[in-house]
C-alpha cells in the first residue's frame, strides 16, 4: 500500500515521462501512471533486487507496457524523454550526489524528498542552478518529511537562514507548523544547556519560529 508521504509527492507529478529514483517497490511510477499525471516511468535503481520488487508492482497493475524498470547508477543514462524526477527516501547528501553526476536541463521538473539533510540539500540546489518552487511537509508514521517542488532553472531570489533550514517558500499548513512547533520544543530543551553564544541564537530561532506559526 502506496504511504501519506508517496501520495502527497505523486500529487505533485506533471509531465509526459517520469523517472523515479531509488524506486524501491516502484509505487510512486505506479501511481502517476494509473492517476494519469504521466503517460510513461520509469523505476530506476541501482540494485537488482529493489527492481525484482518494482516489477512485480508493475505487473500487480498490468503496467507492463507503461513503467519500466531501469538498472542505472542515479540518473545516469536515463532517456532524453524524461521530463519529471522523483528522487524520494534517502538523505539531502545523497540527492545532491546524484544530481552533481546527472545530466540537467532546464525542461526537467524535480520532486525531491529527503529524510535527512534537508538544510544542506536546498542550499545545494540554490547555489546550484536550480529554482525551488514550493515546499511541503507530510506528517508520516511520527516523522516530517519536506517535499520540495523544484525546476532546473537558476534562482532570482535570496533567502535567509530560517528559509534554509525550514523551508523556501512552504506551504503554511498543520504539518508544517507541527513542525515548526516540534523544533521550537527542541531548542526550548537546549537552552539552558548550551554556551551564552548559542544560547542567544536559539531564543532568536524560536522568536522566528512563533512569528511563523502566530
Amino acid at each position: 500500500m502506496i504511504s501519506k508521504r508517496l501520495m502527497a509527492i505523486v500529487d505533485w507529478i506533471e509531465g509526459s515521462c517520469l523517472a523515479d529514483i531509488g524506486c524501491d517497490h516502484a509505487y510512486v511510477a505506479c501511481q502517476a501512471v494509473l492517476e494519469h499525471r504521466v503517460v510513461k516511468a520509469y523505476a530506476c535503481d541501482i540494485a537488482q533486487g529493489p527492481l525484482d520488487n518494482a516489477r512485480q508492482t508493475i505487473q500487480s497493475n498490468h503496467l507492463e507496457n507503461q513503467v519500466f524498470c531501469l538498472l542505472t547508477d542515479g540518473m545516469q543514462n536515463l532517456p532524453d524523454e524524461v521530463d519529471v524526477v522523483v528522487i524520494a527516501g534517502m538523505g539531502g547528501k545523497m540527492i545532491e550526489a546524484i544530481l552533481e553526476n546527472a545530466s540537467l536541463h532546464p525542461s526537467m521538473h524535480f520532486i525531491l524528498s529527503p529524510h535527512k539533510d534537508a538544510e544542506a540539500l536546498r542550499r545545494y540546489l540554490i547555489s546550484h542552478g536550480f529554482t525551488i518552487q514550493r515546499e511541503k511537509y507530510i506528517e508520516d508514521q511520527h516523522h516530517s518529511y519536506p517535499i520540495m517542488d523544484c525546476n532546473f532553472i537558476p534562482c532570482r531570489e535570496n533567502y535567509d537562514d530560517f528559509a534554509y533550514a525550514y523551508g523556501i517558500h512552504p506551504i503554511k499548513d498543520e504539518p508544517y507548523k507541527s513542525y515548526l512547533l516540534s523544533q521550537k520544543k527542541k531548542w526550548m530543551s537546549l537552552l539552558e544547556r548550551v554556551p551564552d553564544q548559542r544560547r542567544k541564537e536559539l531564543e532568536k530561532e524560536i522568536e522566528q519560529i512563533e512569528k511563523e506559526i502566530a
